[in-house]
């Protein structure tokens, strides 16, 4: 109790003043410190709640962010990127809405919380979130993520192009999206994949010969033995040259000649046996 208090004390007694009720007379500066408790997003019906950051222990190599000032309903809006691996990313909204932030993480690596890996080959990991003025963005009809992917891991990794699949992580497990190469140059192939809505995602990729093909023994069916033909060596006749042609001709004609001579000398031999024949038969009858 302050000197002017107790005299006042003193003078009127307890009932007209104490400490209780002496700040009513005090002229000197009240110090007043208040503590002010908010109320938490999600109890205020005023205040649409803020979305929970999954955390994420996995380093973070990039992260751009690209905005438009509006979105209306039906008309999609494109985001486009250039220093992650998503090229561009679509939005179409059931509503008009302002303010539409789009960023994307690229990660070191598979997030902790998310204790599985995705089908494949991982060639990277990144987080997708979508805000309007820092609340996560609802009301979306179609999206869809362009992507690409270096063909030097492609070919370091013996990936099949027309196998690279873009994963979305989102209810405590992994699915595969409808995806689509768009294009290809000398460095990167282009996709393009659907998705429902937007979380953490991975780009995978299968082998040309992941599937092991079984090794396929020929059956050896016997044919029966084929007799080799034998081969009759054909006598050639040498053909006679024109001096041996003649002396074979004048052999022919002196051969002949003899043959004649052998046939007529027959018959005259055969005609004077006949007449001798006859002859002696005459005889005989005389």
């Amino acid at each position: 109790m302050t000197d002017l208090a107790k005299k006042l004390h003193k003078r009127w007694g307890k009932k007209y003043i104490d400490d209780r009720n002496w700040s009513r007379y005090n002229t000197q500066p009240q110090t007043t410190t208040t503590t002010v408790t908010s109320e938490p997003a999600s109890r205020r019906k005023d205040v649409a709640p803020t979305p929970t950051a999954v955390p994420v222990s996995m380093p973070v190599l990039k992260v751009e962010k690209q905005s438009v000032a509006s979105i209306e309903a039906g008309e999609p809006a494109t985001f486009s990127f250039s220093t992650v691996d998503v090229s561009e990313i679509k939005i179409t909204l059931g509503g008009a809405t302002t303010d539409v932030d789009v960023e994307v993480s690229a990660l070191g690596g598979r997030p902790e919380n998310i204790p599985t890996e995705p089908s494949g080959r991982t060639y990277s990991y990144m987080d997708i979130t979508a805000k309007t003025r820092n609340f996560a963005l609802g009301g979306i009809d179609s999206a869809a993520i362009g992507f690409k992917v270096m063909k030097g891991w492609m070919n370091t990794n013996n990936i099949d192009k027309n196998s690279i699949m873009l994963n979305r992580y989102s209810g405590g497990e992994w699915s595969e999206l409808s995806t689509t190469m768009t294009g290809e140059d000398g460095s990167y192939g282009y996709y393009e994949a659907e998705t429902p809505g937007f979380s953490t995602f991975a780009i995978t990729g299968r082998g040309t010969t992941g599937a092991i093909t079984p090794t396929v023994t020929p059956t050896v069916v016997p044919t029966a033995a084929v007799p080799t033909p034998t081969v009759t060596p054909t006598a050639v006749t040498p053909t006679p040259t024109p001096s041996e042609v003649d002396t074979m001709l004048i052999g022919g004609v002196i051969l002949l000649i003899i043959v004649t001579i052998i046939v007529v000398a027959s018959i005259v031999y055969k005609e004077q046996i006949k007449e001798i024949t006859g002859r002696g038969k005459q005889e005989k009858e005389k």
